[in-house]
């Protein structure tokens, strides 16, 4: 029996872990199917996406736009996302 399986939340497909319920949607994992909905419900409807990574950091990269959304809000670039995160990090340590 396999341990993962292939689901979709409207025009997302991702991963469940039939063991843990845990799921998995563009490179996150969610601790349960509710919590992946809400996130996934803030993106919006008639684009394409793909995961998107820096720095142990995920979110999600609007293919035509090339918009990250991360932190709950849009950015505008991969390259300010990309800044975004580092700064974050940087004043977090102080």
């Amino acid at each position: 029996m396999p341990r993962e399986i292939v689901i979709h939340y409207e025009k997302h497909q991702g991963i469940l872990d039939i063991f843990t319920n845990k799921v998995l949607f563009y490179g996150m994992y969610f601790p349960t199917m509710s919590d992946a909905v809400l996130y996934l419900k803030s993106l919006p409807k008639d684009t394409e996406f793909m995961g998107w990574f820096h720095d142990k950091t995920h979110g999600v990269l609007n293919t035509k736009t090339g918009e990250v959304f991360l932190d709950g809000r849009w950015l505008p670039s991969e390259t300010f996302a990309e800044q975004y995160i580092d700064q974050k990090k940087i004043s977090n340590k102080y």
